[in-house]
């Protein structure tokens, strides 16, 4: 229960960090696989997460920032989401700079603008 699905950047196979602090991180290429520190603590901080350019974000689940990982800087950041932090999304899907997050138990559906 560490991570909770897998997004694919260029050969990196990148996971969501579910019951982990940190992102999971597998190179194809090298057959290697290494984390990246979230700074964050608790369960349930992310479900699944959509690749958009070089970058992966994360679904909240209880939490109340979307998770960034951007392959390319190795890097890890989030952005608040406004919402409370009870079971928020369970998925995401990108559409052209934006990213729709599917509801879990919450009654809005998630709309995150990537750039702009």
């Amino acid at each position: 229960r560490l991570f909770w699905g897998g997004v694919a950047v260029g050969d990196k196979v990148v996971f969501a960090p579910y019951f982990s602090s940190k992102v999971g991180i597998y190179d194809v290429t090298l057959d290697s696989f290494s984390t990246k520190e979230t700074g964050l603590s608790g369960y349930y901080k992310f479900m699944r997460g959509v690749a958009v350019g070089d970058k992966v974000v994360f679904a909240p689940v209880e939490s109340s920032k979307v998770g960034i990982y951007d392959v390319t800087l190795d890097s890890f950041s989030t952005k608040e989401t406004g919402l409370g932090k009870d079971e928020l999304f369970s998925g995401a899907i990108s559409v052209g700079d934006k990213v729709v997050f599917a509801p879990w138990n919450s009654s809005k559906v998630g709309i995150y603008q990537m750039y702009g």
